[in-house]
């Protein structure tokens, strides 16, 4: 890919070297985890929004947090 980037003039490919420095980094740990790990999380907050959605419908009577309709309006 990075070829294919320098032939179209995106960038300038040289020479780089590496010697073995530690250089510290504030890298996080959100930001070395795989797509999975993501759609994992993406599908415990959907369970646990669904499950608090629930749970406060049946805390409100059954009310789902739509406002009631006027009566003889249409």
């Amino acid at each position: 890919m990075l070829i294919v980037c320098a032939r179209a003039g995106f960038v300038r490919l040289g020479v780089v070297a590496v010697d073995g420095t530690k250089i510290t980094a504030n890298a996080s740990i959100d930001a070395s985890h795989e797509r999975g790990h993501y759609q994992a999380k993406v599908a415990a907050m959907t369970a646990e929004a669904a499950t608090g959605s629930a749970a406060a419908t049946a805390r409100n009577g059954g009310w789902s947090g739509a406002p009631p309709r006027f009566p003889g309006r249409r």
